[in-house]
């Protein structure tokens, strides 16, 4: 128990107000990272993939974990640092989730008490710890991850489908523009990523467009960039993978 209120002590918190588009090199933290999105978009991305935290979810980088962040729009995000000593329960890679209403006032209320250069000692406060790691641990993750292949030939094609998610080539145009058969692209990126080809190209664009609502473009022209024939076909795929309507991200 002694070294559990030790690593209690050593938590801290801030806040990092950014604009759009500012980029974070890639870097590294020895502690864990529980990351609150208040207002804007944030983008984190490590060699296994991209992921993007909307406001109102928490991103979770695990200690040691190489990544590089951009914020999509003018974003503020609370972040809590985790010594290694507690992060052991939590996921060994990035994710986000939706936290509860458990999550969010308990996140709060450590927040609150841990940005002051003496942390509240006791029982009281390493119980809030605990409910608080005990709550992340279970919450459910969001479909907000876009796994990168690692066959160089893929990964290419995968970075261009991020930077154009309105080319609409077919897998087997696709595999004969890189050389590859159409089966081969079809099993290798489905074991590479574990999704389909068209469903992680389906995230891929429902990611791309959070960019661009967030920057406040119009659905209907970001249905149309993100190669959709009519914006009803775009709003049931983004429905999809966030559980409301691309309308709503843009407020």
């Amino acid at each position: 128990m002694s070294s559990t209120f030790s690593a209690i002590e050593t938590l801290r918190s801030g806040a990092l107000e950014h604009p759009a588009d500012c980029v974070t090199a890639p870097h590294t933290h020895a502690t864990g990272q529980l990351c609150y999105v208040e207002t804007g978009l944030l983008c984190v991305e490590t060699g296994l993939g991209r992921w993007v935290v909307p406001a109102g979810r928490l991103g979770w980088i695990p200690p040691d974990t190489p990544h590089a962040s951009r914020t999509l729009s003018a974003s503020l995000v609370q972040v809590l640092h985790l010594p290694p000593e507690l992060c052991g329960r939590l996921p060994s890679e990035p994710v986000v989730c939706s936290p509860n209403a458990l999550i969010s006032a308990v996140f709060a209320r450590v927040l609150e008490q841990t940005q002051d250069t003496a942390l509240p000692a006791g029982d009281a406060f390493a119980r809030l710890v605990a409910v608080l790691l005990d709550e992340v641990e279970t919450c459910r993750t969001d479909w907000l991850r876009l796994p990168m292949p690692q066959d160089a030939r893929l990964r290419n094609l995968a970075k261009q489908l991020i930077e154009d998610p309105g080319d609409s080539r077919s897998a087997a145009e696709w595999a004969g523009a890189i050389g590859m058969a159409t089966r081969t692209l079809s099993r290798r990126f489905q074991a590479e990523t574990r999704m389909q080809f068209v469903h992680w190209r389906q995230l891929a664009r429902v990611m791309k467009a959070l960019d661009w609502l967030a920057q406040g473009k119009p659905v209907g022209w970001v249905a149309l960039s993100c190669g959709y024939d009519s914006v009803s076909a775009f709003i049931d795929v983004f429905r999809h993978y966030m559980g409301y309507t691309p309308g709503r991200a843009t407020r």
